[in-house]
């Protein structure tokens, strides 16, 4: 939350543009909390006192810069939208991957190695063919139309001799 925002109730879209480069910085960081394990507390100590969340060590320039200028201390210096839209535009690499390939992260993270949703396609069941799949092969509304009785032709329906 940008630092008028938390300390006088003041929204705008210079407070957005802060919280856009908060965005960012999780997304460089695949996910680490913005401002690391330090407490509420101390985060709004710190933006009392002009800070912004740390930058990533290894970041590089066109995204430190791009994060510096969205977290302006003084809303009328921030980037407009449009502004950081075109920022990403001319430095495509700004954001994928700001940190370096060999940076662990980038292949031992839990959420990329532990999640079911990144589980190759072989091996995920939700992808199973829907022939194979319990939920498509118990359910008793999506059995084949020949086999279910309300679909059956009104010949042959209990209700209709």
């Amino acid at each position: 939350m940008a630092p008028e925002s938390l300390l006088s109730g003041v929204f705008s879209a210079a407070s957005d543009v802060w919280a856009l480069g908060v965005l960012m910085l999780e997304l460089v960081t695949l996910g680490e909390p913005p401002y690391g394990a330090r407490s509420t507390a101390d985060i709004v100590a710190g933006l009392r006192a002009g800070d912004h969340p740390p930058l990533p060590a290894n970041a590089s320039p066109d995204t430190r810069h791009l994060l510096l200028w969205c977290w302006q201390r003084c809303p009328g210096k921030r980037p407009s939208a449009a502004q950081v839209r075109d920022a990403l535009e001319q430095h495509s690499a700004a954001l994928a991957p700001a940190l370096r390939h060999e940076h662990p992260a980038l292949t031992e993270h839990p959420a990329l190695t532990e999640h079911p949703a990144l589980t190759p396609l072989t091996e995920n069941p939700a992808l199973t063919p829907h022939t194979e799949h319990p939920a498509l092969t118990e359910h008793p509304a999506l059995t084949p139309h020949t086999e279910h009785p309300a679909l059956t032709p009104h010949t042959e329906h209990p209700a209709h001799p």
